[in-house]
């Protein structure tokens, strides 16, 4: 992953990439997580001709490997500065939009910039948070020629906002929140939101990376490989566990959230 994310890279749009980002924009699956009807030939043309002649719009072909992927882009709606991207399905899973977004995010300075993602768009919205966006509310969003209804998360990347860590906790969420706070190259950190959670049978975290960890709120229990009892933490208890010491989260507190804070290095 690494590797490929070092041969990514960002260059104008050019009118031979068109037929392929034409492809792209056709496929079914990403315009149902999108929620997003694909154009016909003569609303793409007429789409992005006139994006081409905008010089307020900053719009980059994706390339990993020299290969073109997608497409990116910073443009102007309702008077706020937007981002938004489309990656080939083909081509999901490898970190391309994370990438593409921090190389844009180098090149456009404006601040603050915005984006709208359906709340069902699991994989927009984290791409999103790891480039440091923090939603700021969500919202019905009607249908268009272009979109279908939908509830939206409206995100914002605003220049040293300052953020809170016990703000939009979510209320009886199925599965655990991990919202990416930081994330380079030699660490990373997530706040995570447990409410009654644990982790499956038989399932032991096995990571490579070492992870520092602290409970600000609620309370937890965490069981390490060939110990009998866990250990209940609290707020403010916190704990260092090495790469590839197998550990699992027993038991967190059922009535109320508990937020953790995790260091990976």
């Amino acid at each position: 992953m690494s590797e490929l994310n070092a041969e990514i890279r960002l260059r104008r749009v050019e009118s031979n990439d068109l037929p392929t980002l034409f492809e792209f924009q056709r496929d079914l699956e990403s315009n149902q997580m999108a929620f997003t009807h694909p154009r016909t030939i003569d609303d793409f043309d007429a789409h992005w001709s006139k994006i081409l002649r905008d010089p307020s719009v900053v719009v980059r072909a994706i390339l990993a490997r020299d290969s073109l992927v997608g497409c990116i882009s910073c443009f102007k709606s309702n008077g706020l500065h937007h981002v938004g991207y489309w990656v080939g399905k083909e081509f999901w899973g490898w970190g391309i939009a994370s990438r593409a977004l921090k190389l844009l995010l180098e090149e456009v300075r404006t601040r603050p910039l915005h984006s709208r993602v359906a709340v069902s768009n699991i994989a927009s919205i984290r791409v999103l948070e790891k480039c440091g966006f923090c939603e700021v509310r969500r919202e019905w969003s009607p249908a268009t020629e272009r979109y279908i209804e939908c509830k939206e998360v409206v995100m914002k990347l605003g220049d040293l906002e300052m953020k809170n860590l016990f703000a939009n906790l979510p209320e009886n969420a199925p599965l655990e929140l991990v919202t990416v706070l930081v994330d380079s190259k030699s660490v990373r950190f997530e706040r995570i939101v447990s409410t009654g959670h644990n982790s499956p049978n038989n399932f032991w975290y096995d990571q490579d990376e070492h992870e520092w960890v602290i409970v600000l709120k609620g309370e937890a229990k965490l069981l390490f490989d060939g110990d009998v009892q866990a250990k209940l933490m609290k707020p403010g208890d916190f704990i260092n566990i090495p790469a590839h010491r197998k550990h699992r989260v027993e038991w967190t507190t059922p009535d109320e959230p508990t937020i953790w804070l995790a260091v990976y290095y």
